[in-house]
């Protein structure tokens, strides 16, 4: 699966820059899913917000690898944030969440999402609901 930081407008897939825009710092976002995690170590329900921010926090901490890191370091994080990805795009498909199901039911074999990559699903899906906290 590829992983581009931009796709074509039309599609709907912001950029890293644009998608994260006005989110939380790195730290922060850590502090909050770490506190969210141990929560669901107590028997709690993992919410969409959970896995998203997780994703995204995930995703961009791979971006962030890319200026600083080893090739190896940069593929780990690469394939780590495809990986929470995924648990996003399982837990929309499970629940009917996120955006309009193609016709074969499934948001991860869309054309988009194969074409696009997981990771710009998390983007899309982060640039829309920081959007909708913010209005």
């Amino acid at each position: 699966m590829t992983d581009h930081d931009s796709t074509p407008a039309e599609v709907g897939f912001p950029t890293p820059v644009l998608a994260y825009a006005g989110a939380p710092g790195v730290v922060d976002e850590i502090v909050w899913v770490t506190e969210q995690a141990q929560i669901l170590g107590r028997g709690g329900e993992a919410s969409r917000e959970y896995w998203l921010r997780k994703a995204a926090l995930v995703d961009r901490i791979a971006l962030a690898r890319v200026l600083t890191h080893s090739q190896e370091e940069v593929l780990d994080a690469a394939e780590m944030a495809s990986n929470a990805a995924v648990q996003l795009i399982e837990f929309d498909e499970r629940q009917g969440d996120g955006p309009q199901r193609p016709a074969a039911g499934s948001i991860r074999f869309s054309d988009a999402i194969i074409g696009a990559g997981y990771r710009a699903y998390v983007r899309q899906q982060y640039f829309a609901w920081s959007r909708a906290q913010n209005s």
